[in-house]
């Protein structure tokens, strides 16, 4: 075998290994604009964005699949997407109630806090896993909630402050 061969063999290998090992879901999503969302369509994210994304102290690693707990500390879910606006500030996350069923809340940002607990990050919630499940379901296709919701049914985001 030449090494020109050689080479090629290790190149596609590697590619198929970095393949494997990637994780093909978005993990930072854009929320649509109005146009977009009116036609369904889901605003994409480069790399580099994506890369610098920071919220309540935490960076894009510690907020990918943080656990989403209760104020007593009961995990009610965890973070399926981090959604941004488009000045790339973290408006809310997407997350993957606990559950026997797949569904997808977004939380939004002002109720969530970050916690440390024995070294490990997560995120906290004043909401209860009742008004969790209340909240809108999330779709991954769309990226965006059927209907922009508070945390509480019709109350305003700072009526739902300091809960």
């Amino acid at each position: 075998m030449t090494v020109r061969m050689t080479l090629s063999a290790v190149a596609a290998v590697s590619l198929l290994g970095v393949a494997a090992c990637g994780d093909n879901q978005d993990d930072v999503v854009r929320a649509p604009d109005v146009d977009a969302a009116a036609a369904g369509q889901a605003q994409p994210v480069t790399e580099g964005v994506a890369r610098h994304v920071t919220a309540l102290g935490m960076d894009r690693d510690q907020l990918e699949d943080a656990d989403l707990l209760s104020a007593e500390r009961t995990k009610l879910g965890e973070v399926e997407a981090i959604i941004i606006d488009a000045d790339n500030n973290v408006t809310g996350f997407a997350i993957d109630v606990e559950g026997p069923e797949d569904r997808y809340v977004v939380v939004p940002l002002d109720q969530v806090t970050s916690i440390d607990i024995e070294g490990d990050r997560s995120l906290q919630t004043a909401l209860t896993a009742q008004q969790l499940n209340a909240l809108p379901q999330w779709d991954r296709d769309t990226m965006r909630s059927p209907e922009p919701r508070t945390a509480r049914d019709g109350m305003s985001p700072t009526a739902t402050q300091g809960m």
